[in-house]
C-alpha cells in the first residue's frame, strides 16, 4: 500500500509506502509516483523536493528494489532535484545508501531530519 501527495504550502512530493510489495505492486506505485513527479515538477517549475516515508514499510524483495530503482532515474533526472528517504531501522538506510550512489537521494531515521535537509536545498541547491 502507499499514497503519494503534493503539499502546496512546502512545496513537496511525499510518497508514504506501506508494507511489504509485490513487483506488480511496485510497478503500479512507479506509475503512479511518474504521473505525480509530473505535476509536481510544473507546479514547482522545475527541479523537485521529494520525501518518502517508508517507515512503515519493511525491507523489500530484490525484485522489488529493482522495479523502484528505475524511480531514481526519475527523481534525478533535474538538476536541483533532491529526495529524501525516510526509514525505520539501520539497516533500512544501509539498504538504501548502497542502491542509491546519487548525493540528492539522502536517507534519514528521523522524519525532522529528512525535512530539514529538504527545506535548506531550496536555499542551498546542488
Amino acid at each position: 500500500m502507499y499514497k503519494i501527495a503534493f503539499d502546496d504550502a512546502t512545496k513537496i512530493l511525499t510518497a508514504t509506502i506501506v508494507g511489504f510489495w509485490t513487483a506488480a505492486e511496485a510497478r503500479q506505485y512507479l506509475s503512479e509516483f511518474e504521473r505525480e513527479l509530473k505535476l509536481a515538477r510544473r507546479i514547482c517549475g522545475g527541479a523537485t523536493r521529494i520525501l518518502i516515508d517508508c517507515t512503515q514499510s519493511t525491507i523489500q524483495s530484490q525484485e522489488v528494489i529493482e522495479v523502484l530503482q528505475s524511480a531514481q532515474l526519475l527523481i534525478q533526472s533535474l538538476p536541483g532535484d533532491r529526495c529524501a528517504v525516510v526509514v525505520s531501522s539501520s539497516l533500512a538506510k544501509i539498504q538504501t545508501a548502497r542502491t542509491t550512489e546519487n548525493p540528492s537521494v539522502r536517507s534519514f531515521l528521523a522524519m525532522a531530519e529528512a525535512t530539514e535537509w529538504l527545506a535548506e536545498s531550496r536555499a542551498d541547491p546542488l
